[in-house]
């Protein structure tokens, strides 16, 4: 099961780093694959994405997501445009949200997260938090 896992974080994680260098190319892939493991109450399905076996293989790669091009679906998040169909997709409350299930599942609050997705859990947290802070970086610093 957990050549599973790698092989779809692995995934994931060449959509991420193309979404990076391409200009937000496949956003809404990263918008799934957060929103499936760390928001399972709120659509129709199995919460086999957020416990036990299904935490082990899906959190993994929801934190590539935000480790590769988390500042591209910062970007996303940020940009609104008049006619956008995913706007419902796009919001910072439910960037924040996504925050905090992160940090919940890195302090054994959420889940039975072994130790190594506890870990990236901590590390997508502490990203999210590090591209939060740069915004208030003025662009000529950067």
């Amino acid at each position: 099961m957990q050549e599973d896992g790698e092989e779809w974080t692995n995934v994931n994680a060449f959509l991420a780093y193309f979404t990076q260098n391409n200009d937000e190319a496949y956003w809404i892939n990263g918008f799934y694959a957060l929103r499936d493991v760390l928001e399972p109450d709120d659509f129709e399905r199995p919460d086999i994405w957020a416990e036990g076996v299904g935490l082990e293989i899906y959190l993994p790669s929801a934190a590539v997501w935000i480790l590769i091009a988390g500042d591209s679906l910062w970007a996303v998040v940020n940009k609104t445009e008049d006619g956008d169909s995913c706007i419902e997709q796009k919001s910072s409350e439910r960037w924040d949200e996504w925050k905090t299930a992160f940090q919940e599942i890195a302090h054994g609050m959420r889940g039975d997260a072994s130790e190594r997705t506890k870990k990236m859990a901590s590390d997508a947290a502490i990203r999210m938090e590090k591209i939060e802070s740069l915004e208030s970086v003025p662009e000529s610093v950067l």
